[in-house]
């Protein structure tokens, strides 16, 4: 390991609930995470950071558990197709 973070890791809010799942790739600065509303069960967004910076799609869900973006990435700009949906 090179200093950097590796496996998965839990992130919580402040009363308890599960805010993000973040995996780290070993040896890489690859980091897939997975962030929820504050229900802690409802997934808010989900997408991969290489190096710091937003990379490749990108889908974010409203508290409902509804998706209403699928985004693409490079180095955290928009890039490529991007879709909104609407309910």
């Amino acid at each position: 390991d090179h200093g950097l973070p590796t496996g998965v890791w839990d992130r919580y809010y402040p009363d308890g609930a599960l805010s993000a799942k973040v995996t780290h790739v070993q040896d890489t600065t690859i980091t897939e995470i997975t962030m929820f509303h504050p229900d802690g069960k409802t997934r808010a967004a989900q997408g991969r950071f290489v190096r710091k910076k937003k990379d490749g799609l990108w889908k974010v869900w409203n508290e409902a558990g509804v998706m209403i973006s699928e985004e693409n990435y490079t180095d955290s700009l928009l890039n490529g197709t991007c879709r909104y949906f609407f309910a």
